[in-house]
C-alpha cells in the first residue's frame, strides 16, 4: 500500500536552492522510510524530486494541492507524476531569481509621480 503525504513548506522567502532544501526537509520529515533528495539545476532552471529508497508519485491534481505549487516550481501539474523514482520539472521554474539591476544618471534625476 502507498501512503500519501501532504507537504507543507514553511512561509518565508527563498532562494531556489533554499526552497529546494527546505522541500527536501518536509518530504524527509514526512516520509519515514523513503530518503529523498531536492535540487535545483541553476542551468536548467529546473527543480529534481528524487526518491532514493524506490517510485514514488506527485498527486498535482489532488483536491488539497495548492493550484500553483507545480507550475511554481516548472512542473506540468495538470495530470499527477507516477512510476519514476526521479522527476524533474518540464519548464523553467518560476520560482527562479530574477533581479534587474537598472543604472543611469538620467533616471535619478527624475523625481516620483504622485
Amino acid at each position: 500500500t502507498s501512503t500519501a503525504y501532504n507537504v507543507t513548506i514553511t512561509a518565508g522567502s527563498y532562494t531556489t536552492s533554499e526552497l529546494a532544501t527546505e522541500l527536501q526537509t518536509q518530504l524527509n520529515n514526512l516520509a519515514s522510510t523513503d530518503t529523498f533528495t531536492v535540487t535545483f539545476d541553476g542551468n536548467t532552471g529546473k527543480f529534481t524530486i528524487t526518491d532514493n529508497t524506490g517510485n514514488f508519485q506527485i498527486n498535482w491534481t489532488h483536491a488539497n494541492t495548492n493550484a500553483n505549487v507545480g507550475a511554481l516550481l516548472g512542473f506540468d501539474d495538470s495530470a499527477d507524476d507516477t512510476g519514476s523514482s526521479s522527476y524533474t520539472s518540464n519548464y523553467l521554474a518560476k520560482a527562479s531569481d530574477h533581479y534587474v539591476n537598472i543604472h543611469s544618471m538620467k533616471l535619478s534625476a527624475l523625481s516620483p509621480l504622485n
